[in-house]
């Protein structure tokens, strides 16, 4: 019975593709969420892209809602740092093999900003389109109070809440975001 006043839904989301494509999705934690809900708009899409997908976390428990996101995918691989499940390693450990494996039209990623900095290094040097969803805190929602500021490739900021959350990789200044 609790009432919230929500503002809704902000920003920029996932551009998906229009025409016949390979995806890859590439979750890091609970960064999970918002790629569940990418997986289930992409199965409805036509026409229908092929998705993998690869989910990180430390160990089995932080993979919440694994089951969950890996029906919604054609391939899917866990990856736990103490190895728990799946394989063992970093999420990242993972993804430069299996882009030269599965060569994707598009990896969409969503996870702790040091996974993603990885993540983008890793695609740009393959050559391999990749849009990321940014997990900042958010004061105000409309841009007006710069809280959720990140550097920009191009020089200054942009805001996650207005022209995010999602960015193509190219976009941010991961070096200024998380250093080398």
């Amino acid at each position: 019975g609790t009432r919230y006043d929500l503002l809704g839904p902000l920003g920029n989301g996932w551009r998906t593709p229009e025409v016949e494509a390979d995806v890859m999705l590439v979750a890091g934690g609970v960064g999970v969420a918002p790629l569940i809900f990418l997986a289930d708009r992409l199965r409805s899409a036509r026409p229908r892209p092929y998705v993998r997908a690869l989910f990180g976390g430390a160990t089995q428990d932080a993979l919440v809602c694994w089951t969950e996101f890996a029906a919604r995918c054609e391939e899917f691989t866990a990856v736990t740092e103490d190895g728990s499940a799946g394989e063992q390693g970093l999420v990242t450990d993972v993804l430069g093999p299996e882009i030269e494996r599965s060569r994707p039209d598009m990896v969409y990623a969503c996870g702790p900003d040091a996974m993603l900095a990885v993540v983008a290094r890793i695609c740009a040097r393959a050559e391999v389109a990749c849009q990321v969803s940014m997990e900042q805190w958010m004061g105000c929602g409309v841009g007006a109070c710069l809280g959720c500021a990140i550097p920009a490739t191009a020089g200054g900021y942009v805001r996650v809440c207005a022209e995010g959350p999602v960015f193509r990789a190219e976009e941010i200044d991961w070096e200024r975001m998380v250093g080398p």
